[in-house]
């Protein structure tokens, strides 16, 4: 079933996306993230680099999914590491090509009012932390920088106030429903996406 699912991603992704060597180096960016498996380093592919094996290491879930070789190295899901790799765009560019704003498309929820009773929430619950637990801290040092912008503490061009905005799916979901491929289900997602993106454009 999962060799499946890759070789049909695989496929999608070289029937729709053109890798391009030629294309302009200016906004927009897509910076892609992976950690290597072996040397735990994590690396952000920039604009197609490396092509569709960039984007399959995005996608290797260890729990699901076996890792994807690009280049010397082999790689993962960059869950543990930078997810998504936002530092990117505050550190990588140059001072005119930062962003004002970030908007941040929240999947796992940061909070949970229900008590965890079972092993299968409590393994549910593990899985979201650990997806947050880096955007939290990438969220964090943005705001650090904009405190002390604000307090007059920098005083440095390089360095601007981002704001930093977020849209959550707004539904339940539990571990397995990143595994449910039923069109009905996938379906009533991107509905449900579509109105929280009103809403939060709104």
């Amino acid at each position: 079933m999962a060799a499946a699912v890759r070789r049909d991603l695989r496929r999608t992704i070289e029937r729709y996306v053109t890798f391009d060597s030629d294309a302009p180096a200016s906004p927009p960016h897509l910076f892609v993230g992976a950690v290597a498996v072996e040397s735990g380093t994590f690396e952000v592919f920039e604009d197609g680099e490396d092509g569709v094996a960039s984007l399959m290491a995005s996608t290797a879930v260890p729990t699901l999914f076996r890792s994807v070789e690009v280049g010397d190295e082999t790689y993962w899901d960059g869950l543990f590491s930078q997810n998504p790799p936002i530092r990117q765009f505050t550190t990588e560019v140059p001072p005119e090509e930062k962003p004002d704003e970030i908007w941040i498309v929240r999947i796992s929820p940061v909070e949970r009012d229900d008590p965890l009773r079972t092993l299968a929430d409590i393994r549910d619950r593990r899985q979201e932390l650990t997806a947050n637990i880096s955007l939290q801290q990438e969220i964090h040092t943005i705001e650090a920088v904009n405190d002390l912008i604000q307090n007059e503490v920098i005083d440095d061009e390089d360095y601007k106030i981002i704001e930093v905005s977020e849209v959550s799916v707004g539904a339940d979901l539990d571990l397995y429903s990143k595994r449910d491929l039923d069109p009905d289900f996938l379906a009533r997602l991107r509905r449900r996406g579509r109105r929280r993106a009103s809403e939060f454009w709104t």
